[in-house]
């Protein structure tokens, strides 16, 4: 696991976090970033189920979400922290409460989820695993660290009651004034509520962790482990059931125990009268347990979402639940012309979008539990690189896939310029193939010989550099056939997370190396020199992740950086930063990359995959409404009066504005020909040309009457301003226009 750093000087980094304006151009601070989960994408792994009534709690390794169908699943506000390891849903909570157990601490509803509070007064660890309450309304927390605390309603805080330093407790459950701790090396302990009287009441049943302590109602004591079944019985005298059985999860329903197992299913016990499996499904690895209100069992499961046990069989419930754990976003080699993404999981398998990001779909003839590392290709013949399977191909978009001959299982990173395929593994450093993928060669000359684990590629044609977990640099120029290091005295030896290479390397020599400890180093002479870009607010986030270079560098010197605390922004090559995590609900931001298309403030968009939080996107076509008021100076954009010296005006019966007012407003470039005295306008791929007095104008080349019913209406220029038919300008790029004849207003609608 990651550690994280402190942000000491917050108020400082909040300061610079809202930074609007940085030299002439201006991007949006926090608050006005809008990041949207894409659709299609569902699983994650399910920490725990809890069922209120006919409400269903779903806790994730990235967000809660609550549904009362088991179909349609509404993600909850829950922005504190990194996804719960554990939920209680109190029965004895004053009017009810969710609790939930996260890295941070513990957690408070008492609104069915729409609301979270801190509950951490006192809390001596935070780091809580597990939450129990008993009959007499006493609340635990264990800790990771073997912290057993309760929460004191008297003077409202928590207090530790107990230590368990040796083995690390991993299990918990209270009952009637006892609290039973379950341990690493299968010991479990009793307590009194008190925190006295610490006894051994089962020892040596097992070298398994204990994965869940239950009661039944006739006080048969219920311990399964995750390793080796389960043991049901009194002190020292337990029956072994199940034997080598990995159980992840357990739950007691009128008196019949039933077990979540990692590859045999669902199993339940008939109330003690033998076992029988309930459902299983090939490929899904349940995670937690629980039991709706009418009878349904709800099976969650790690990477796959929520199922219900029905018919011997597991079926899918999770609509709606985005919270993959992405390991990988990719654009196709064609991206222009055939729009695809790829999104490679941990453990939903491969994803791909033909839509720029807009919907997913998994590719389900891989395999879903293998770990994606890497995609690289094209919409139909791609490459798919896994950590532990090696390399599989793909000629068809996915429809089957064929396992590549390679001599690495650990495969990393996978990138192309041309006809050559780079491939950087965890083991063997590096492999390239000069024919399309069809043979691979190893490609080590030059890279040290420890230095075989390789985490970041990115070049542009013959320049290709390399990171590695050691911490160094290296460039090829002749298609990896020597490796030489750059940066050795100026990057220091923290792992390299992300490399992003200008896409006019060839005339601005620009790269950019993300490090895991010691922040972002830009070189602007192609890997000579090294400069650490990490400004006041970024210096206090120096685990950079991920690392990106606007595919316009050389216009906007735009770089985006993935930290522990979000997602940040330059506009003038690393010299100041600015944060727009926005709505983004998971701050650990590890990939960051613009897709290929990206225009500031005209099309295309930014991804981001968090630790744990999955896929976000920030689109750059966002809605745009533009107010105008006829013989009135100035406009709304969106809701901001934006100051204009001219008014719009009413000739020949229609609307026309000064050209340059509205159309940068929506983002599009205006160009004007005094020599022919033309204007061309662009927005997103659209070109709309006019000219002044002339009543036909051109759309994407093809010519169009302006009005057709009245050939007066023309382009014009009054007092050196341009003036221009708004209603056929925003309508040829797909904008709406509205007309107010009672308060004489004008108001355009684009994009959204």
């Amino acid at each position: 696991m990651k550690k994280k750093f402190i942000v000491v000087l917050l108020v400082l980094a909040l300061v610079f976090s809202v930074l609007p304006v940085f030299g002439n151009r201006t991007y949006a601070d926090d608050g006005d970033v809008t990041w949207r989960n894409p659709k299609g994408i569902t699983g994650g792994v399910v920490t725990s189920i809890g069922v209120s009534g006919d409400t269903v709690y779903v806790a994730t390794d990235a967000a809660i979400f609550r549904s009362t169908d088991c179909k349609n699943w509404e993600k909850l506000p829950f922005t504190f922290s990194e996804g719960a390891n554990t939920l209680l849903i109190s029965k004895y909570f004053k009017k009810g409460g969710i609790f939930l157990g996260t890295k941070d601490g513990v957690f408070l509803s008492r609104d069915k989820g729409n609301h979270w509070q801190f509950f951490n007064m006192g809390l001596e660890s935070s780091y809580i695993i597990g939450l129990t309450e008993d009959e007499n309304g006493n609340f635990y927390a264990l800790s990771f660290d073997g912290l057993l605390m309760k929460w004191k309603k008297s003077e409202e805080l928590w207090t530790t009651i107990a230590r368990f330093s040796d083995p690390t407790a991993t299990a918990i459950y209270a009952t009637k004034g006892k609290v039973y701790v379950g341990c690493e090396r299968g010991t479990v302990y009793s307590v009194d509520s008190d925190g006295q009287n610490k006894t051994v009441i089962a020892d040596d049943l097992t070298e398994s962790p204990v994965s869940k302590i239950l009661f039944s109602p006739s006080g048969l004591l219920c311990i399964t482990t995750f390793y080796d079944g389960v043991f049901i019985g009194n002190k020292g005298d337990f029956d072994h059931e199940l034997k080598g059985y990995k159980i992840n999860d357990a739950v007691l329903n009128d008196g019949s125990l039933i077990v979540a197992t990692v590859k045999n299913g669902i199993f339940t016990n008939n109330n003690g009268r033998g076992w029988s499996k309930i459902a299983q499904k090939d490929g899904v690895i349940p995670s937690a347990v629980a039991v709706s209100q009418n009878g349904e069992i709800l099976v969650g499961t790690i990477g796959n979402g929520v199922f219900v046990a029905k018919d011997d069989s597991l079926v899918k419930s999770d609509y709606g639940i985005t919270s993959a754990d992405v390991t990988t976003i990719n654009f196709s080699t064609n991206y222009d012309s055939d729009g695809t993404v790829f999104v490679g999981t941990k453990w939903n398998g491969l994803y791909v979008s033909s839509d720029k990001g807009k919907t997913f779909q998994n590719v389900s003839s891989f395999p879903e539990d293998i770990k994606v590392t890497s995609v690289y290709g094209n919409s139909e013949t791609y490459f798919v690189g896994t950590g532990g399977e090696g390399i599989f191909e793909t000629e068809d978009g996915g429809k089957t896939f064929t396992k590549v001959n390679f001599d690495s299982d650990y495969i990393n990173v996978i990138f192309g310029t041309g006809n050559t395929i780079y491939v950087g593994t965890g083991d063997k450093g590096m492999f390239v193939s000069n024919d399309g993928g069809k043979t691979f060669t190893e490609a080590n000359n030059g890279i040290f010989k420890f230095d075989t684990d390789i985490t970041a590629i990115s070049g542009v044609k013959d320049a290709v550099f390399i990171g590695t977990n050691g911490g160094d640099v290296y460039e090829t120029t002749n298609g990896g056939k020597t490796w030489v290091q750059i940066g050795a005295k100026q990057i220091p030896k923290y792992s390299i997370a992300d490399i992003s290479v200008s896409k006019d390397f060839d005339t601005d020599q620009t790269l950019v190396v993300g490090t895991m400890g010691a922040g972002l180093f830009l070189s602007t002479n192609g890997g000579s020199t090294f400069t650490n870009i990490s400004d006041a607010l970024l210096k206090y986030h120096m685990w950079d992740d991920g690392v990106a270079l606007s595919p316009n560098f050389d216009k906007d010197h735009m770089i985006l950086a993935g930290s522990w605390d979000g997602v940040y922004l330059s506009f003038d090559s690393g010299n100041m930063w600015t944060n727009i995590n926005g709505n983004k609900d998971n701050r650990y931001v590890f990939k960051t990359v613009f897709s290929p298309d990206f225009i500031y403030k005209k099309s295309g968009a930014i991804y981001v995959a968090t630790e744990s939080g999955g896929l976000y996107i920030y689109d750059q076509k966002g809605r745009t409404v533009v107010k105008m008021v006829i013989d009135q100076k100035g406009m709304l954009v969106n809701g901001k009066f934006v100051s204009t010296d001219v008014p719009p005006i009413i000739k020949n019966n229609r609307t026309l504005v000064p050209i340059r007012f509205v159309t940068e407003a929506v983002g599009a470039d205006v160009e004007w020909d005094p020599a022919t005295r033309k204007v061309t306008i662009t927005l997103n791929g659209d070109k709309v040309e006019l000219y002044i007095g002339k009543n036909t104008a051109y759309v994407n080349g093809i010519p169009r009457k302006i009005d057709p019913n009245n050939p007066k209406v023309v382009p014009v220029i009054i007092h050196n301003r341009t003036y221009v038919p708004i209603r056929f300008i925003m309508e040829a790029f797909g904008a709406t226009v509205e007309w107010d004849p009672k308060t004489r207003t004008v108001t355009i609608i684009y994009g959204g």
